[in-house]
This record gives structure tokens, C-alpha cells and sequence, in this order.
């Protein structure tokens, strides 16, 4: 708002404005390979752990299994052309949970 007339953005065909992550000032997208580099700043910014921006898509998926989510949900979400991917992928995680549950239920014991 503050840039007013030279906010620039990017609209669809309806004229909606399309709300992206990485814009410069005016509101225009950033050139792709710039990506890592906003993830750099964002980082060192608010002194995040150093991953890439690759491994935080690791991490949001790793979550989404921990936290139950459908794995048809998940491969929708990343957009793997098949659900095996995804399995092949995250599937051990959802072991650990077994072990986590086993062990639970011993101490109950």
C-alpha cells in the first residue's frame, strides 16, 4: 500500500492479484534463482537453522507424517506424480511411530 501506483504485482486473467512468497518491493516477482537467496536472508534474519530451502519441504512432509496427515494428502501436497514416491520417501517415519506406540504401551504395563 505504501508503494501505491508503482506496486506493480502480477495478476491473473480474472484480475485477482496472485499473492507470492518472494516479491521485490514494487510487488514483482523475484527471478527463480533468487529463491535461495531470500531463504538465506530469512535464515540469518531470524537465526533459523541453516537448511536448505529443499530440506524445508523435507521438514513440512516429515511433520505432516508425524502429525498423522493422510499420505494421499501428502504426495498431493509435495505433487509426486504417484503415491509410491511418497511412500518410498516418508514411509519410514511412520515406523518410528509404531516403535514410539510399542513402547508406550509397555510402559503402561
Amino acid at each position: 500500500m505504501e508503494m501505491g501506483n508503482l506496486w506493480k504485482g502480477i495478476y491473473d486473467e480474472e484480475g485477482n492479484m496472485i499473492n507470492l512468497l518472494f516479491v521485490r518491493e514494487d510487488g514483482y516477482p523475484t527471478h527463480l534463482n533468487s529463491i535461495g537467496n531470500e531463504w538465506k536472508r530469512i535464515i540469518k534474519k531470524h537465526e533459523l537453522k541453516n537448511i536448505t530451502f529443499h530440506e524445508l519441504r523435507h521438514s513440512c512432509a516429515s511433520l505432516m507424517v508425524k502429525k498423522g496427515i493422510n499420505f494421499k494428502i501428502i504426495q498431493e501436497r509435495l505433487g509426486h506424480a504417484n503415491i509410491g514416491i511418497t511412500l518410498d520417501l516418508y514411509s519410514h517415519l511412520e515406523e518410528e511411530q509404531h516403535k514410539e506406540s510399542v513402547s508406550a504401551f509397555d510402559n503402561i504395563l
